[in-house]
């Protein structure tokens, strides 16, 4: 989306600024409505200039206004009131290397943009806000929506991302946060941090695709070659089975 939409002299287009949305919301896993304005608002607060904070290293605030914003340490972000009615949470993530899927360059540019081309901007103004002609507006769910699925048929759907474009939807963004997450081996209870659930439910995003795409099980299954618990001796006879009256210990064998 970021290649698609960023040109010379587009850069502050409704496209261009969706897809800076979007990479900024994939590091923090939101949910559409924390980055852009949806049909029916709910509880979810759009997050807005005054909840993201920028650090140094040595633990110190960056202003909005420094030149040097773009290379923060870290940035911080606030999530004001959220659908599962938790206020005032805040995430943090830091810089990475990557010229543009970066938390701190996206989020800067985004506040500098507001900065530059948004009237009467203040700390309540939302992250999605743009200045089209005489009048401010926001950036849509539905909108950010078309811009995805666009761009998934624009460089050739399944044949190169596996899926088509009616397939994927804006919570693609948070699905695709926990996945890239669990895909790096972090546990359920860092991504359910990470990502503000306060269950599991985050594996009903991406419990289908696990075994697909990871798909690594097979040679960790022979890694070992056997296993005895000599801990607990048997007190059956070797033929019982495992869910039988007597319990056999625990055994493994797979070259015997």
């Amino acid at each position: 989306m970021y290649r698609l939409s960023h040109h010379p002299g587009d850069e502050d287009s409704p496209f261009a600024i969706v897809s800076e949305l979007a990479c900024a919301g994939f590091f923090y896993a939101t949910r559409s409505c924390e980055i852009t304005t949806t049909p029916q608002p709910g509880r979810t607060r759009i997050i807005q200039l005054d909840g993201i904070t920028f650090w140094t290293q040595d633990g110190a605030i960056i202003a909005h206004d420094d030149p040097w914003l773009d290379t923060a340490y870290r940035v911080s972000v606030e999530f004001a009131d959220q659908k599962n009615k938790t206020k005032k949470d805040s995430r943090s993530q830091m810089r990475t290397d990557d010229p543009v899927l970066c938390p701190v360059r996206q989020l800067a540019s985004l506040i500098r943009r507001i900065h530059r081309t948004v009237p009467n901007w203040s700390g309540h103004t939302t992250i999605n806000s743009l200045q089209n002609a005489d009048s401010t507006e926001r950036l849509t769910s539905p909108y950010l929506l078309r811009q995805i699925r666009y761009t998934c048929s624009f460089f050739g759907g399944r044949p190169t991302f596996g899926f088509d474009a009616n397939e994927i939807g804006t919570k693609s963004i948070r699905s695709g946060a926990a996945m890239a997450l669990f895909l790096m081996n972090h546990s359920a209870d860092r991504i359910m941090i990470m990502g503000r659930w306060l269950s599991t439910a985050f594996l009903d995003y991406i419990r289908p695709q696990v075994l697909e795409w990871t798909n690594n099980m097979s040679s960790d299954m022979l890694r070992h070659d056997s296993f005895l618990d000599v801990a607990s001796p048997p007190t059956g006879p070797a033929s019982s089975t495992f869910n039988g009256s007597d319990l056999i210990m625990p055994r493994f064998h797979l070259r015997h």
